[in-house]
């Protein structure tokens, strides 16, 4: 989308027809402006994900994330939530980008009286390997500027890729490693991610762990909780969840397809399907 000052948001042709509506607060599409009212003005309470006992592998030792945890789990601070699936090098730039939206409005929340904590949920469970790890690597050391490294080819019947989070660094990140390497000597962020790439290879953490590593490392400041989404303490406090989920399943899928039926009715893509 382009901003501009002087024209609404929803006029950007370049948006979807159902986010447009919502900007516009359509009937159907709800209200931009009436959620986000909602949400600024809703008391903070405990976090259930941190009152279940849940904690984040990465970062449990660093007194600002644990500070930071100790508010959400009292109930004194609000969570601002923001995720994106891992890939190469961490993911497109849109991810960091996202990561310090997360950061901004949660520092202006604070400052205007409402703390809140910046959470980042990695999708590490919602691509595999071949979803995650297909497109092409650029590296500038080779002849055209080009590393061909594809992931394997379509799944067939019963063939399953593992999950993008449960790879190992030693076997999926040596080419991002090396490129690192190459480019360390410009300092700053290029530095820190060459030995964070370098120590993942050699100790072959996962996916999931490098992913947390590498955001908590550009974001060092904020205390941000990075939440695995293939943690099993994390499907262990989602419990009460999946139980209401699965208490009814078919009137769930009903109300799904009821919903998205309504929207195509009206000219919208249905979003999901029962």
């Amino acid at each position: 989308m382009t901003w501009r000052a002087d024209v609404p948001l929803h006029e950007d042709a370049t948006a979807s027809p159902l986010f447009r509506a919502w900007l516009r607060g359509d009937e159907a599409a709800g209200s931009a402006r009436d959620e986000l009212v909602a949400v600024g003005s809703d008391p903070s309470g405990p976090a259930p994900l941190i009152t279940a006992g849940w904690a984040p592998r990465v970062g449990a030792d660093d007194p600002r994330t644990v500070s930071n945890l100790e508010a959400l789990g009292r109930g004194a601070a609000r969570a601002v939530v923001t995720g994106q699936q891992p890939g190469r090098l961490g993911g497109p730039l849109y991810t960091l980008f996202k990561i310090a939206t997360a950061v901004g409005l949660a520092r202006r929340s604070t400052a205007a009286g409402h703390p809140a904590v910046p959470v980042y949920w990695s999708g590490d469970a919602d691509d595999d390997r071949n979803e995650a790890l297909r497109p092409r690597v650029w590296d500038p050391r080779s002849p055209g500027g080009l590393a061909l490294e594809r992931g394997p080819g379509r799944k067939g019947p019963g063939r399953r890729h593992p999950m993008v989070g449960r790879l190992r660094a030693g076997e999926t990140v040596r080419l991002e490693a090396a490129w690192l390497a190459s480019v360390a000597d410009r300092g700053g962020a290029a530095a820190t991610l060459a030995r964070l790439w370098n120590m993942a290879v050699e100790e072959d953490w996962t996916l999931a762990h490098l992913q947390a590593e590498t955001d908590r490392k550009l974001f060092p400041a904020v205390g941000l909780v990075v939440v695995s989404g293939d943690d099993p303490a994390v499907h262990a406090a989602a419990a009460p969840l999946y139980q209401r989920i699965l208490a009814d399943l078919p009137g769930l899928a009903a109300a799904v397809s009821r919903r998205g039926e309504e929207l195509a009715a009206r000219g919208y893509h249905a979003q999901l399907a029962g």
